[in-house]
């Protein structure tokens, strides 16, 4: 996948309008400043927060597509899930984005993951969180991807097998 330079950037089909947040993160949920994750509310992180990959693929769409056509589908997709949902689903992008600044990920490799990066980010809030949470947290990551448009290894052995050691690490959270 290509790096996506500022011109790319800045040629890509327009998203939703997202009012910035001039809101401090709470302890624990700063991130390395990146103009791909935009200082929006919690809720629209699934919808706002960008990829190599996701930008790529709006240039692609933007090339067949009427713009009118894009942004009628964005606005459908914003609305098919409730806010509190979203906001319970941004724990995950903002963790899952934490662990790839904290593990030197680049961007490009943040969307689409791989099943072996799924893994890591389960191994290391396995125990530090309960099982539960991090269903939570994948099923926001997951949202992000197909809401993006990237492949979602959902049949991964690996992933079940490490959510359910997951369970077991996080028991004692429950």
């Amino acid at each position: 996948m290509p790096t996506t330079s500022s011109t790319q950037q800045s040629q890509q089909p327009k998203q939703l309008p997202f009012k910035l947040t001039n809101r401090k993160p709470k302890k624990g949920c700063k991130l390395d400043p990146n103009p791909l994750r935009p200082n929006v509310q919690a809720a629209n992180h699934i919808h706002a927060w960008n990829t190599p990959f996701s930008i790529q693929k709006r240039l692609e769409e933007a090339s067949s597509l009427p713009a009118k056509v894009i942004k009628l589908g964005d606005a459908i997709m914003a609305k098919g899930t409730v806010k509190t949902t979203k906001e319970v689903y941004a724990v995950g992008l903002l963790c899952y984005n934490q662990f790839g600044d904290l593990m030197g990920i680049s961007e490009s490799d943040r969307m689409p993951a791989s099943d072996r990066l799924i893994i890591g980010f389960i191994g290391h809030y396995a125990g530090k969180v309960s099982g539960k949470s991090i269903s939570n947290w994948l099923s926001g990551i997951r949202l992000w991807h197909e809401t993006m448009g990237a492949p979602w290894p959902a049949d991964s052995r690996r992933i079940r097998q490490a959510r359910w050691g997951a369970n077991v690490e996080g028991s004692h959270h429950k």
